[in-house]
């Protein structure tokens, strides 16, 4: 196997931490990367040295992938933020915002109009690439979502959790086909076979499965491996998968009896036809496998695990075999020399080994339609095609945020107004603390000063009922000696004549049972009058009340107009107030 894989590079990809890897399927000439430092990072396969890096995250990248043409890349970063860049413009990208957490996996759709992304918030969310929104979410999961791949005639596209479900969805119709949970921990790549019906799913359980997406079982099972499954790639032929773990890259053959050869590689990521990366820490590895080279020794092999319904249907095929035998007299077959070519023989151990998994291969087996383009309908908030902004009003309009904010855009925005809210808050919660703490403590005087500073700030919470509670204790405060009690007794009286001053006045002016008024009538008709100003009892006896308590704190205040300072200003504002009622009568 030393001979078969060759280490082509190894380079310092990121300042720090390589968190993903992406081969360019198209050319198999560029890798992406994307780290802890934020970037995406373009290289030629054979030279140190950085194509392009590609900067726009405000967090650590944590999925990238190519496009079938290795023109658009596309990374995810831990914010849940999704860009898309041009690699021939890199300094121009498209922002799209929908995931609530982290994106964990991407991947173009084979069509290149679209692309799924899959998130720690358990969501995986279909992207229109050119109208830049989301026009699908699936929702299902119970745990992140770790990979997922469009299947090759694009109509499906299938995902992997932690929570050990894999889950079938078909975008036209917008539904769960079916879901698979036979592993017995994370998924952590899932690959469909290039030409058949068949799925392999990888997971931390060490072990690879099979999926015959016909009947939708599982058909077949690896011997667990000494590490996770980290990667799973067929080879162009679909003859064999090529799995890669922490430890060792290894190449299975899935027809016939399964071989498998191993290689030492640490943390394999990605396998793509020849080329097999890996990534320790801050740099990355990339291998060349030469497979006509791979070991294929029987007596090394190591077969799969057949499940129940793979051996029920070989039972079931060597049966009718066997009637079909007894009913039919033996001929020996014409052999044509000239149609024994290499070709048939590969064709005949194909089928020979998708029957020892349960399956059929050639012409008996279904096939991916790769011609059909996929339509997939869009589920939006908004409708494509339209000017949102224009059917707003026009404050709204110009609030609205554009399409193509960057990502610090979007960050500021969302984040504008939360220092002030954050300030109004604290004052309240301080406010609130005080008044709990001088309550613990008897302090009525001085509870009822820190309430009024409260109240001052809320006027449209004033009832005339409170004002005439509130009115006999404006004096006390009025003659404090602290500065902080007169200037709130001050607003309170500022508040009070502002509020009711008028309704106050009237009433005192007006005798109890003046002639053409029936006050007991008027009272009754509470409804009349807006909520703040109806009373529990007769209307004019709380005016009244509240207007004997103001002159008396009137008086109080004479003699704080003349003082300097915020105590002087904010008598000679209550004194202006209660110049309503007229001037001050002297004794």
């Amino acid at each position: 196997m030393a001979d078969a894989v060759v280490k082509l590079q190894t380079f310092v990809a990121h300042a720090g931490q390589v968190n993903c890897v992406s081969i360019g399927r198209s050319s198999h000439r560029f890798i992406a990367t994307g780290g802890d430092d934020r970037k995406v990072n373009i290289w030629t396969i054979g030279n140190p040295a950085a194509r392009v890096s590609l900067v726009g995250h405000t967090t650590a990248v944590e999925a990238v992938q190519f496009d079938s043409h290795d023109q658009t890349v596309a990374a995810g970063s831990s914010s849940g933020t999704l860009k898309i860049w041009n690699i021939d413009q890199p300094k121009k990208s498209h922002t799209l915002t929908g995931h609530k957490s982290n994106i964990r996996c991407l991947e173009f759709h084979p069509f290149g109009e679209f692309i799924a992304s899959g998130s720690l918030d358990t969501n995986l969310k279909i992207w229109d690439i050119k109208r830049k929104g989301c026009i699908q979410t699936y929702k299902g999961h119970t745990d992140a979502i770790n990979c997922l791949r469009f299947s090759p005639d694009g109509h499906w596209v299938v995902s992997g959790s932690e929570d050990g479900a894999i889950k079938l969805w078909d975008l036209t119709a917008g539904k769960l086909i079916t879901e698979f949970r036979e592993h017995r921990a994370g998924i952590t790549s899932l690959e469909f076979h290039p030409n058949e019906f068949l799925l392999a799913s990888g997971s931390a359980d060490r072990t690879v499965k099979f999926w015959d997406l016909e009947s939708f079982k599982c058909v077949s099972t690896s011997h667990p491996e000494a590490s996770p499954i980290k990667c799973l790639a067929f080879s162009d032929d679909g003859q064999a998968i090529y799995s890669g773990g922490n430890d060792s890259f290894r190449l299975v053959r899935w027809e016939g009896t399964v071989h498998i050869s191993s290689y030492a590689l640490t943390s394999c990521r990605e396998f793509i036809s020849d080329l097999a990366t890996s990534a320790y820490k801050d740099s990355v590895s990339v291998y060349l496998v030469d497979l006509k080279r791979v070991n294929h020794d029987r007596a090394n092999a190591k077969q799969t695990i057949p499940t129940p319904l793979a051996q029920q249907q070989q039972q079931q095929q060597q049966q009718q075999q066997q009637q079909q035998q007894q009913q039919t007299p033996y001929a020996p077959p014409a052999v044509d020399v000239s149609s024994t070519s290499s070709a048939a023989q590969q064709s005949a151990a194909v089928d020979e080994g998708a029957g020892e998994l349960g399956l059929t291969s050639g012409s008996g087996k279904a096939l991916w339609n790769k011609t059909d383009r996929v339509l997939i309908p869009a589920v939006r908030e908004r409708p494509l095609d339209l000017d949102f902004n224009a059917f707003l009003p026009a404050p709204l309009a110009q609030a609205a945020v554009a399409a193509e904010q960057s990502e610090d855009d979007v960050l500021q925005a969302t984040g504008q107004g939360h220092s002030t809210i954050m300030a109004v808050m604290g004052t309240r919660v301080r406010h609130v603390q005080t008044f709990r703490r001088i309550w613990e403590q008897g302090n009525r005087r001085v509870t009822l000063s820190d309430v009024l500073a409260i109240l001052v700030d809320e006027p449209t919470s004033w009832t005339l009922d409170l004002a005439v509670a509130i009115a006999p204790a404006l004096e006390n405060l009025v003659r404090s000696s602290y500065d902080s009690y007169v200037v709130n007794a001050c607003n309170v009286i500022a508040l009070i004549t502002k509020s009711f001053g008028t309704l106050i006045r009237d009433s005192v002016r007006t005798p109890p049972s003046g002639h053409g008024i029936d006050i007991t009538r008027e009272e009754s008709n509470a409804d009349d009058y807006p909520p703040r100003l109806r009373l529990s009892s007769n209307r004019h006896e709380k005016c009244s009340l509240c207007y004997e308590n103001l002159m008396v704190a009137r008086e109080a205040l004479s003699e704080r107009t003349g003082a300097t300072g915020k105590v002087g200003s904010a008598a000679r504002r209550a004194e202006k107030a209660l110049s309503i009622f007229g001037p001050m009568q002297t004794s």
